[in-house]
């Protein structure tokens, strides 16, 4: 089986940042795949959101991504061999009511990996970005629970509801978003870089 070193951190916290990666190296000698997936950003519209609202997501979503990426890409250029990856969101392609952080930031993670990834590919490494739509997650239970309420429904009513949207009618299962990354993350996919790749099950209508 494989050797798995898990670390407790904060994802917006530098020094969490350069002791997870220092330990990695430590324990595996160098890191050759980054997969980037911080918690998702607070919910609300922008009338309801607070300047320290807009800090954190900063600090969180998109901060957290430049600087672990800045951390990593050394042992990756040394080896001439990596692979990065952003899980972001559908509100990328598409911005989504009442999500004005992730729409601002997850997009701002998009745009850097595609401004760095020319550079990055001649030297052996690719960045991409996944975007997914509605998994089976506790961040999307979260989210149902609030438009739950906006809409005076019991979140059961709510969800049921959501599904009719979905041209597959379910919400997705995440070894399906996990089977995408492991494709990114081969050699199959040595020539795809700066790309965003959205998983949805055919919700979104845009080209």
């Amino acid at each position: 089986g494989a050797e798995v070193l898990a670390l407790a951190a904060d994802m917006a916290n530098r020094d969490d940042n350069e002791r997870i990666v220092r330990e990695t190296v430590e324990r595996f000698g160098g890191v050759e795949i980054l997969v980037n997936n911080s918690g998702g950003p607070k919910p609300g519209s922008f009338r309801e959101l607070s300047e320290s609202d807009l800090d954190e997501a900063y600090e969180s979503v998109l901060k957290y991504n430049i600087r672990m990426i800045g951390l990593c890409l050394p042992y990756m250029e040394r080896q001439g061999w990596g692979r990065i990856i952003n899980i972001t969101s559908i509100t990328v392609k598409e911005p989504a009511a009442n999500m004005v952080l992730s729409n601002i930031f997850r997009t701002a993670v998009v745009s850097y990996a595609k401004t760095i990834s020319k550079e990055l590919i001649a030297k052996g490494i690719t960045i991409n970005n996944v975007a997914p739509g509605y998994f089976r997650t506790d961040r999307v239970t979260q989210l149902m629970e609030v438009r739950a309420r906006e809409e005076g429904l019991a979140i059961e009513e709510y969800e049921a509801k959501a599904i009719t949207a979905f041209p597959h009618k379910r919400y997705m299962d995440p070894q399906e978003l996990g089977d995408l990354v492991c494709y990114l993350c081969s050699d199959q996919a040595r020539s795809v870089t700066g790309t965003t790749l959205q998983i949805d099950g055919g919700l979104l209508s845009g080209l």
